[in-house]
């Protein structure tokens, strides 16, 4: 039934929120003017800087920006093509240049070798014959003075510094000197020796000195000067040719720059017409472009929103476009929307108030019935703890007869120790009051878990009780909320809303005491489910103590039973017993401690129980009046 209350209590709560979250979140809102008008007032809506002037803006930018970008590239593609034509032709003309630099420069040594080309150097053509006729040993030059001057006397020293040939022996190997000139004739101070293999050192020198004056004499002679002049003109020949050569590949390059000259003309010539083409392009598109955003993001717009307003004026509820949109055209859309909304919701408040009177008196009646179920189970909860203060008194009553039977049998025991003579009329008495204790442990057990079964259902209606005090918790929670959302509504009304401004103060009142109330008896049932748990200990060491009097009880019985059969062991059995009394009494005191403690903490569940009764009254009462004023004040102020 608890739980079946609560989801009720929820559902109602749920819709007051809702309806209140829906007023709150409404986009218009709805007043009436001095004059009797119903006003309506649009929110204000945020409009972004992205306008549509700043769209028109941006399209036409942006494509006048990509045009431009072609424009850049094709001028910076033309421009980079134009460079490497330029490059090109002027490495043409460098290759040219230095291939002519090249050939002037070989002229001007050719030329210059000339003179050389008509002189007859007889030391060539020497050296020659002697290397053919001769084997050589080697060959090196001797650097400076100090290097040849000890391998020549005085006259072969001047013969040498003229450049001429010696022939001598030295050490039984022929030597061949000459010294060496530069290209004026002059010494140079270096000397070329060469070594020659030979048996006949004498007779070699000889045919040596003999191919040297040859030499010489046939360089003075004229068919020498002849030969040297028949080897220029054939080289001038050649050369002539080579020249011829040289000069149709010059006319050549000399073309090929004049054909890239023109071609890199007729290159910017169509850049040229190519850009003004781009120039052309973009300015047309920047017009066709601003035409169609001028048409789709102005004309178009305003054209639907002109229909939907008629549509609105016929009384159909349409769905308005360009909502979303963050510009004027958006602005223009959430005031139709909300026009549109705000008629609608003045059609829609009657029902939506009636809805909320019939909510709120379920929600009176429901906390009403759960009070009482509180109340009835605080109730029950005194009767428990009332009986458990009774049945620890019968606790205690028995464990005062158990005491008093212990003693008389620790008195019987006693008298069976010292006269051994009336054993039989002693043990007799001692079986009886055996007996009588047996019973006795009996009773107190069966009185002990009684009130272990009465703590149990003490502590179970506890529980109950604190689940019941969570949903009190959640309904005090939603009727914050419930108070909350009435404020709000009062607000809104102004004037008109002065009545459930009221309820809504009722509400809170009525929240925050139903809050204070479940915190006390939340720290009431803390102290009975605390008392409780002591109790359980206490009567568990009381059925403990109880289970271990049986036992001693049983042990006496048995020991007296020994007594009658066995009259020999009279005085071992006697002293037996008597230690077995002394405990049993004072395990009997411990229980009999344990049941006052018992009923003390009964007193003290029956205290906290009566207090929370009283509460629970109280409270009963003030949430009664509270909501019956809530319920006059609604039914007065929602029409």
């Amino acid at each position: 039934m608890s739980l079946s209350v609560v989801s009720r209590v929820e559902n109602g709560l749920t819709v007051l929120f809702d309806k209140g979250i829906d007023k709150i979140k409404t986009k218009a809102s709805v007043r009436t003017n001095d004059a009797g008008r119903v006003c309506v007032e649009a929110p204000k809506t945020q409009v972004t800087w992205l306008t549509v002037g700043v769209r028109l803006i941006l399209g036409v930018g942006l494509v006048s920006n990509l045009c431009m970008g072609v424009l850049i590239y094709t001028n910076w593609k033309s421009t980079q093509e134009v460079s490497d034509k330029t490059n090109a032709l002027l490495d043409l003309n460098a290759g040219l240049n230095a291939e002519l630099r090249e050939s002037i420069s070989q002229l001007q040594a050719k030329y210059l070798k000339i003179p050389d080309m008509l002189t007859v150097d007889p030391a060539g053509a020497v050296k020659k014959q002697i290397q053919a006729a001769f084997t050589l040993d080697g060959e090196e030059i001797l650097e400076g003075r100090p290097n040849y001057g000890k391998y020549f006397k005085r006259r072969q020293r001047r013969d040498i510094s003229k450049g001429k040939f010696v022939v001598q022996v030295k050490d039984g190997q022929l030597i061949v000197s000459k010294g060496l000139t530069d290209d004026r004739g002059q010494f140079t101070d270096n000397v070329s020796m060469m070594y020659i293999q030979t048996l006949d050192p004498q007779g070699d020198m000889d045919k040596i000195k003999t191919i040297i004056r040859t030499e010489e004499a046939s360089a003075d002679s004229e068919d020498a000067l002849k030969k040297k002049i028949a080897e220029l003109n054939a080289r001038l020949a050649d050369e002539g040719l080579a020249a011829e050569e040289a000069r149709t590949k010059i006319l050549y390059h000399v073309d090929q720059i004049r054909a890239q000259e023109d071609d890199l003309g007729a290159f910017r010539a169509a850049r040229q017409k190519t850009m003004m083409l781009i120039a052309g392009i973009t300015i047309a598109l920047n017009l066709i472009v601003l035409y169609i955003m001028t048409s789709f993001h102005v004309e178009r717009p305003l054209k639907k929103l002109t229909q939907t307003i008629e549509q609105i004026n016929a009384g159909e509820s349409v769905s308005i476009p360009y909502q979303k949109r963050k510009d004027k055209i958006g602005v223009l859309a959430g005031v139709l929307q909300s026009f549109q909304g705000a008629l609608q919701n003045l059609r829609a408040a009657d029902e939506r108030k009636q809805r909320e009177q019939a909510v709120i008196q379920e929600l009176i009646l429901t906390m009403t019935q759960m009070i009482e179920d509180l109340q009835t189970k605080s109730q029950a909860m005194k009767t428990a703890s009332f009986d458990l203060y009774e049945l620890a008194g019968k606790t205690n009553d028995q464990s005062d007869t158990a005491t008093t039977a212990i003693g008389r049998t620790e008195q019987n025991t006693d008298s069976v120790a010292h006269a051994a003579g009336s054993l039989q009329n002693s043990v007799q008495n001692i079986h009886a009051q055996v007996e009588t204790q047996n019973d006795l442990v009996t009773d107190i057990n069966k009185v002990t878990r009684r009130s272990m079964d009465n703590i149990q259902d003490l502590n179970t209606a506890s529980q109950e009780i604190e689940e019941i005090i969570k949903i009190v918790k959640n309904i005090a929670g939603q009727t914050k909320l419930l108070a909350l959302n009435a404020r709000i509504e009062a607000s809104r009304a102004g004037d008109a809303g002065k009545g459930f401004a009221v309820v809504a103060n009722e509400v809170r009142d009525l929240s925050l005491q139903t809050e204070a109330a479940n915190q006390e008896i939340e720290a009431k049932i803390s102290a009975i489910q605390s008392a409780c748990s002591q109790m359980i200990e206490s009567t568990q060491g009381v059925e403990s103590l109880v289970g271990t009097l049986s036992e001693a009880g049983t042990r006496i019985f048995d020991s007296v039973k020994d007594q009658r059969d066995l009259s020999d062991m009279i005085a071992r059995n006697a002293e037996a017993t008597s230690d077995d009394v002394h405990d049993l009494s004072e395990r009997v005191t411990t229980v009999k401690d344990a049941a006052r403690e018992t009923r003390r903490l009964s007193e003290d569940v029956r205290t906290h129980s009566s207090d929370m009764e009283a509460a629970l009254g109280d409270l009963l009462a003030g949430a009664q009046e509270k909501l019956g004023q809530i319920g006059d004040n609604t039914s007065l102020t929602i029409c």
